[in-house]
């Protein structure tokens, strides 16, 4: 039975860390296996986790513990493979086949994510670890025989650099990236644009810590992280993977409390916006003003959709997210808006209804909303259970819907679907011809590029002879 452990020494992660990793652990293996916790404080921690004195907690400082764990006093027998992970990691995917990596009686440790990177960085990391009890126990007794003199050997890389010196003869050590190519990440170097696709593991080092890389943005003199709200899907203490992790509901609200990501400027490739300075945002509305009104002048669409939705109404509702938003990046989002609770926010997450909000906010209107509601701020609203319920709510029924265990409910963009008010002259694959180029060309003249447009509007793009090579 494999023996997945962690270790807990001093005051810098509290039992949730514990707890939070063994419930990932349950969530995310079907593996046999004994979980256990090394520690010198055991408060607070889950009793189905089994509970173990680290004997050298006062005598070894920061990370020279971790050492320990190749001594013959672990309570282990003789080639039980031992599987170690940081108590800052999160894990996001099943991690069986990382588990049951063949023994070769090796070490296989991460390969240091700054390797190649940065000048002072080594080889090897220490953060996730699989060896067999007993094949290493001179790691730890090289060590304990002169710890001072090792220490002063390893600095400042600590104890991973310690097991590098020794298991650096071929066949002694391999890597976790090697094996399992894009599953183990660093949050710091993979994760600027959210969760990469592949992982199954996101390892923490510094600064920021796990819950605050979910609601802060992270800045050093060497990059720029904002806030990645989907951490909190993953650092939880549930031990079972809920069927979904956000419960979908339709409520009416005003519209002025929910905030237009998109703005009143139609399609999705517009939500680049991330200049939040002063002069930033007198671009922005500028950028919106000309567009609203350059859109009217091209083809009336913002006159006539305000007609029709003062005469009957918003007809179809939008798509919002109650909460921390999971489909647009924080960095898109005021700032005053990160320290506030997240259970007062409303995003506009559809891939359609930024001129509808914008014209709602504009006359105080309530409108209809599919609400994925991550912080269960409505309780007692009508829930939807299956895309086919939530179409009941729809005059203009969208071709697909679905619902995502990571997004909540899904309307897809669909290209040839009919602008809602306008009539058939305004499908989408129709008026993205007129959008695109004013829209793009705005941005451009007050020296924004905007980026990560899909082929088919690019080539518009190229068609209306816009250049952004040249902002």
């Amino acid at each position: 039975m494999i023996k997945i452990i962690c270790l807990k020494w001093g005051k810098k992660y509290g039992a949730e860390y514990v707890n939070n990793l063994f419930a990932a652990v349950q969530r995310n293996t079907t593996v046999e296996h004994e979980f256990w916790c090394f520690t010198d404080d055991a408060s607070g921690i889950d009793p189905a986790i089994k509970k173990h004195r680290l004997p050298y907690a006062k005598e070894l400082n920061i990370w020279w513990n971790k050492l320990w764990l190749f001594s013959s006093e672990m309570p282990f027998q003789i080639n039980d493979v031992i599987f170690y992970i940081d108590l800052d990691s999160l894990i996001v995917d099943n991690i069986d086949k990382i588990l049951q990596v063949p023994q070769k009686g090796d070490i296989v440790m991460l390969k240091d994510f700054y390797y190649g990177i940065a000048k002072t960085a080594g080889k090897a990391a220490s953060g996730v670890m699989s060896w067999t009890h007993g094949s290493r126990f001179d790691i730890w007794k090289r060590f304990i025989a002169n710890p001072v003199q090792a220490v002063k050997m390893c600095e400042p890389h600590g104890d991973q650099r310690w097991i590098e010196i020794f298991t650096d003869q071929p066949g002694q050590r391999r890597y976790w990236q090697d094996l399992f190519p894009g599953q183990l990440v660093s949050y710091k170097v993979h994760c600027h644009d959210g969760l990469p696709h592949h992982a199954a593991i996101v390892c923490y080092h510094g600064k920021p810590s796990i819950p605050e890389s979910a609601t802060k943005n992270y800045r050093d003199n060497k990059r720029s992280i904002p806030a990645q709200p989907w951490v909190l899907d993953y650092w939880h203490s549930q031990k079972e993977k809920p069927m979904n992790p956000c419960k979908i509901r339709y409520v009416e609200l005003p519209a002025r409390q929910i905030f237009g990501m998109v703005g009143r400027c139609g399609g999705g490739y517009n939500t680049i916006w991330e200049d939040w300075s002063t002069s930033g945002r007198i671009a922005r509305e500028k950028i919106t003003t000309e567009f609203e009104s350059g859109m009217n002048s091209i083809c009336g669409h913002y006159d006539r959709l305000e007609s029709s939705m003062l005469k009957e109404g918003i007809r179809n509702p939008l798509v919002i997210t109650g909460g921390l938003p999971r489909k647009r990046d924080m960095k898109y989002v005021p700032p005053e808006m990160h320290e506030r609770d997240p259970a007062e926010l409303f995003f506009l997450e559809g891939t359609t209804g930024g001129s509808r909000l914008y014209i709602a906010q504009k006359h105080n209107m309530t409108v209809s909303c599919i609400v994925n509601d991550w912080q269960n701020v409505f309780p007692n609203a009508p829930e939807i259970v299956s895309a086919n319920d939530v179409l009941e709510y729809y005059k203009d029924r969208p071709k697909r819907v679905f619902i995502d265990q990571k997004q909540g409910f899904v309307e897809p963009f669909d290209n040839h679907k009919i602008g809602y008010h306008l009539g058939e002259e305004f499908s989408e694959d129709k008026i993205v011809q007129l959008r695109a180029p004013l829209w793009v060309g705005l941005m451009n003249k007050y020296g924004y590029r905007v980026n990560r447009l899909p082929e088919f509007v690019n080539k518009i793009l190229q068609d209306a002879g816009i250049d952004q090579s040249i902002v």
